[in-house]
């Protein structure tokens, strides 16, 4: 767009105000610059700096122009700004075939490996979810769970929509107080019986609760957060029924049962502050959503262990931990054993809501589903004690990343291209024989069941 002090200069030297349109045809032919490359073809005819240095560099980049004869004449540059001498030099060794230390974590001091040896699994807790960040990307689970960044927070608009995180933590306090109301009034467990005295308690801790969020997000519009509310109502009274098809097999025993975490409201009171140690050597910590026990006792007292879900059921059948990326049903159950000292029979994941279909994924927590967890956590703590934490992401998962605008957009696209392990004996040291191991663990990790 012509600038305005320009027209108003050539009324001061002609007398006329010109048509933009012939401005800017005149200042083209004079500058030639185009969006592609917004410099003048003349260095000499540049406004600032930026325009100088590309009018230049177009004039070495010219097809006609010698290699040899333009080879260092860019060089000032880097004088000027030592910063892009860097940053030129970091992405000229990103993007070549090998893995290094400018790819991530690789190849470690002795320094960071004695930082790192307070983050190994056997040192402080993890949860769940931040272990399964790991089978994902190796580079987010060390910005996420060893650096522990997180986006920056913006300032909320006047709430208009639940987003799907709100309407997790909403409709999980929901069904722990309407557990511990029903368990007050000797309703449990809930049988087809029961259901109309169950819904009647899903409309009183529904309501309750959904004033208490209501007055803190100050929703915009009341009809909008009314249907949200109402579409809640009809999952949980849909969850309800669900849990009476069971017919009473199983009895609840604790729901929102903490360990390795600061007591909280909404915690069950069997709660534990410190982590759980699993197979005598992890640390971890979290939240079961619930945990039932037989409502007609067995000789080995057999648990159940529920992680409910609000969203669609992306997950295979017959799965155990997801590829690494669903460690819930299997560490929650080691979990519990360790807290409460009873044996665990089975650990699910519960599609609680018209979206989910009701669905579930049962676990049986055998030897092999144990050997399976112990696995994914060696492999990623295997990763934490050789400081090999690279970004390797898994198709498709850059898209939702939170650290894209660490890594930049082409991250896969970029580490695709690396050196991958061949099958057989790994061999060899040094950065390529580290990140060697850690791709041929990610890769087995992957895929497990």
């Amino acid at each position: 767009m012509p600038s305005f002090y320009a027209l108003d200069v050539e009324r001061a030297r002609t007398g006329r105000i010109p048509d933009f349109r012939e401005v800017e045809r005149r200042a083209f032919r004079q500058a030639e610059a185009r969006l592609a490359w917004p410099a003048p073809l003349d260095p000499d005819h540049a406004i600032d700096d930026v325009e100088h240095d590309l009018a230049v560099l177009r004039e070495l980049f010219a097809p006609e122009r010698d290699k040899d004869e333009v080879a260092g004449r860019a060089r000032y540059l880097f004088r000027l700004n030592p910063g892009l001498r860097r940053a030129l030099a970091a992405r000229w060794a990103r993007w070549k075939r090998a893995w290094s230390r400018h790819d991530g974590l690789c190849e470690i001091d002795d320094a960071t490996k004695e930082m790192l040896a307070a983050h190994r699994l056997d040192a402080r807790p993890y949860s769940p979810s931040a272990l399964q960040s790991f089978a994902v990307c190796p580079y987010k689970f060390l910005l996420s769970s060893v650096h522990r960044l997180r986006p920056r927070e913006e300032v909320e608009p006047p709430l208009e929509h639940l987003d799907p995180l709100t309407r997790g933590r909403l409709f999980h306090e929901v069904q722990a107080d309407l557990v511990r109301t029903l368990e007050r009034r000797a309703e449990l467990p809930v049988t087809p019986a029961r259901v109309p005295a169950a819904e009647a308690v899903v409309d009183e801790v529904l309501d309750r609760v959904a004033a208490d969020y209501a007055e803190q997000l100050a929703p915009a519009i009341e009809r909008v957060w009314r249907d949200e509310i109402e579409a809640l109502r009809g999952d949980l009274k849909g969850w309800v029924r669900h849990v009476a098809n069971e017919d009473g097999e199983w009895m609840p025993m604790h729901a929102e049962l903490g360990f390795g975490l600061p007591p909280g409201d909404g915690r069950d009171p069997e709660s534990a502050p410190e982590p759980v140690r699993v197979d005598g050597r992890w640390l971890l910590r979290g939240v079961v959503d619930l945990i039932e026990a037989r409502a007609r006792p067995t000789a080995r007292g057999e648990l159940r262990v529920t992680d409910h879900k609000t969203g669609r059921n992306r997950t295979r059948e017959g799965m155990v931990v997801g590829g690494g990326e669903t460690l819930q049903p299997v560490l929650y159950g080691l979990a519990v054993e360790g807290t409460l000292g009873r044996p665990v029979h089975e650990s699910r994941l519960s599609f609680c809501t018209a979206a989910g279909r009701y669905e579930q994924r049962v676990v049986t927590l055998d030897d092999g589903a144990r050997r399976a967890g112990t696995e994914v956590l060696e492999i990623v703590d295997r990763a934490v004690e050789a400081g090999t934490l690279l970004p390797a992401p898994r198709q498709g998962a850059c898209r939702w990343c939170d650290f894209q605008v660490v890594c930049g957009r082409w991250e896969e696209q970029r580490t695709a291209g690396k050196h991958r392990p061949s099958p057989g004996p790994r061999r060899g040291g040094g950065e390529a024989g580290a990140a060697a191991s850690l791709l041929a663990d990610l890769t087995r990790l992957r895929e497990l069941p």
